[in-house]
């Protein structure tokens, strides 16, 4: 966190009640960069996901993913009635699309205390 507040100028911001720690950093008013711990004995960090919001529904994003054969996980945003659909790319990457919800999504699921569940197991679909 210090160093992207000291060489980007990013500053911590609010981030939703997740029930994991975490934190989140802002270029004025857009958060940029999702941040969890790791554990150990000394401060350490990994770049949880790379993370974008769109204005078209989830269902629609949804749809060509499952189309794509990759593998992703839906969960319901803790704030707002969106879901942040995390897709596993290849390398190891994982890229978030947050998108409004237009109807039910079976898929979806809340939150657990496990923060690795975005990082963790993907079914494809």
């Amino acid at each position: 966190v210090r160093f992207f507040g000291d060489v980007m100028g990013w500053q911590p911001g609010y981030r939703p009640a997740f029930p994991f720690p975490g934190s989140w950093l802002y270029e004025g008013e857009q958060a940029l960069l999702h941040i969890l711990p790791v554990a150990g004995d000394k401060p350490e960090a990994r770049l949880a996901h790379l993370a974008f919001r769109s204005d078209e529904p989830a269902q629609a994003i949804l749809e060509r993913l499952r189309h794509s054969g990759m593998a992703h996980q839906v969960r319901a945003h803790p704030d707002r009635p969106v879901a942040q659909i995390f897709v596993a790319l290849p390398g190891g990457l994982v890229l978030e699309l947050e998108a409004p919800l237009d109807g039910p999504l079976p898929e979806i699921r809340a939150y657990d205390a496990n923060p690795k569940l975005m990082l963790g197991t993907y079914a494809k679909r």
